[in-house]
């Protein structure tokens, strides 16, 4: 992260590296979030610039029709694959979508028509988050590990699996 002197003023110009911006606004507080270009390169790379945003990134698994179970074929296969990754590029700084990422990723090798419609519906939630990201704020206390998890016992309706997730920050930053 910056390195800031005392005395020295604080810039609002966001700094780029590796498709990040990083705005510091005072000496204990940092913005990071994905640059502009990065999410509206995945948006374009979907064929979906100028789509409908929504509120929500992820819902639960919807096989209404036999067709949804049908995989993919090869033509979407890899891009289905290139979103995803470059969705998870993005996991850090946009947390908030990181359990729908984690649910598309499971359906790496293999993708359903279902897991394609469920990357669209992220890819319209990214759509209405382009600009925020996460806010990293230092309490000022030296040498503190703060460690929290959440686990979701059984979530998954078709393998009975287990999603368990965590965050450790040291001295206050994650």
């Amino acid at each position: 992260y910056f390195i800031v002197k005392p005395g020295v003023p604080f810039s609002n110009v966001p700094q780029r590296y590796l498709g990040r911006e990083y705005v510091r606004l005072n000496l204990k507080c940092l913005i990071e979030r994905p640059c502009k270009g990065y999410v509206e390169g995945i948006l374009k790379l979907m064929g979906m610039e100028n789509c409908k945003p929504i509120g929500t990134c992820g819902n639960k698994l919807d096989v209404s029709s036999p067709d949804d179970l049908k995989y993919v074929g090869k033509d979407r296969h890899s891009l289905f694959r290139s979103v995803v990754g470059k969705a998870q590029y993005i996991c850090k700084t946009l947390v908030m979508i990181a359990f729908s990422v984690k649910e598309l990723s499971r359906h790496f090798h293999e993708q359903r028509e279902c897991d394609l419609a469920n990357l669209k519906r992220l890819c319209r939630y990214l759509a209405g988050v382009i600009g925020q990201g996460l806010l990293l704020q230092s309490d000022g206390l030296e040498n503190r590990i703060l460690g929290k998890t959440d686990s979701d016992w059984a979530g998954c309706q078709e393998t009975r699996k287990s999603t368990i997730a965590g965050d450790v920050s040291w001295s206050g930053v994650s």
